[in-house]
């Protein structure tokens, strides 16, 4: 869905959570055109969805025809399942977050990446201000698919299903790109639990066979965790002398 003020295609990659819908235009203010899959158009517009996109593949194949639709203008991905977003003000160690709203919040990464010259962008990894440093944006830092800006330039890896957004931070970045990480905006999505979604096709074997695909792919500049089973590491050293 076209946004005029802010000039980009706006999209939500999502199946079968066509209830999430109405709960998430309330709280974004916002349109979007909704990429599921095959069959499941119906539900979503008998939930207020004023256009879907039915997309045969994963969600790699669902976010590359979101790019392809948007014509060359800045493309937003966000999360079904988006619940609010806080902006960081503070300074010197000291910071709290206040709550604003979605189109502020896009506003803010629309405007800076543009400024920057941004290829990939996203907010915060995580909404707990903890984890804080100051640093209001980061370049070439790993960043989460939650809510993304991407310019249309370079598509997802089809075969990177469950670790897209590493496999596209790491192209990115050896293409010389501009990945941008909106530390200042901690937005809350709270994924594990939630029926439908990756949820619906996420199982051990299944992201662990991904995660072989992306250690193999990207040798040396990925490896396992050290702490959480079945997640990845980037080395950024050997990644950004590359």
């Amino acid at each position: 869905m076209y946004h005029k003020e802010l000039d980009i295609y706006c999209c939500c990659i999502s199946t079968n959570r066509a209830d999430n819908v109405k709960l998430l235009e309330e709280k974004t203010g916002m349109k979007f055109t909704y990429y599921t899959r095959v069959n499941e158009s119906e539900s979503y517009i008998n939930e207020g969805a004023s256009k879907v996109v039915e997309v045969d593949g994963n969600i790699c194949v669902a976010r590359n025809k979101a790019i392809d639709d948007s014509q060359g203008k800045l493309c937003l991905q966000i999360s079904d399942d988006y619940k609010k977003v806080y902006l960081v003000i503070g300074n010197n160690g000291t910071y709290r977050k206040k709550e604003i709203s979605f189109l502020k919040a896009i506003q803010i990464m629309v405007d800076n990446f543009k400024k920057l010259k941004g290829s990939y962008a996203g907010t915060a990894i995580t909404d707990n201000l903890f984890y804080y440093t100051g640093k209001q944006v980061q370049q070439n830092k790993l960043i989460v698919n939650d809510c993304i800006l991407v310019d249309g330039k370079m598509l997802f890896d089809d075969k990177a299903d469950l670790k897209e957004d590493y496999d596209m931070f790491i192209r990115q970045v050896q293409a010389g790109n501009r990945v941008l990480r909106f530390n200042l905006l901690l937005m809350t999505f709270p994924h594990r639990g939630n029926k439908g979604g990756a949820n619906d096709y996420r199982t051990t074997e299944r992201e662990a066979k991904c995660n072989q695909y992306i250690l193999r792919k990207h040798y040396g500049i990925v490896k396992p965790h050290s702490r959480r089973q079945n997640q990845l590491e980037i080395n950024y050293k050997e990644l950004l002398k590359r």
